[in-house]
């Protein structure tokens, strides 16, 4: 008896959990930025270019590396002195292991 009480409080609770888990996110559009998150990293850059030094980090951390290397850029070029922006468009041009040609190389062989 007591399995059979169990399952039913577990499925009368999952419903309850799923819309918990949703609330709160809107889908978004493939070319859109929402939906990164949030970050913040304390930096010495001008308070003018921290929400976008932010968004920029934010855009690095969810892999849209073309994205985050303009609004780096950006912010480089509305704060030259924020080493940070340097730091942010470095990070995102170096080599992913995964785009590499070695990791191609390695693919083509496991076919």
């Amino acid at each position: 008896m007591k399995p059979l009480v169990l399952a039913i409080l577990l499925a009368a609770a999952l419903p309850v959990t799923l819309l918990a888990q949703h609330e709160g996110h809107e889908a978004t559009s493939a070319g859109s930025e929402e939906g990164l998150g949030k970050v913040h990293m304390p930096t010495s850059c001008s308070p003018a270019v921290s929400i976008d030094f932010d968004r920029a980090l934010a855009l690095l951390h969810n892999f849209w590396y073309a994205r985050a290397l303009e609004r780096f850029d950006q912010v480089a070029k509305n704060d030259p002195e924020c080493a940070m922006a340097y730091w942010g468009a470095a990070i995102g041009n170096r080599r992913r292991p995964l785009q590499t040609r070695g990791w191609r190389v390695g693919r083509k062989r496991l076919r």
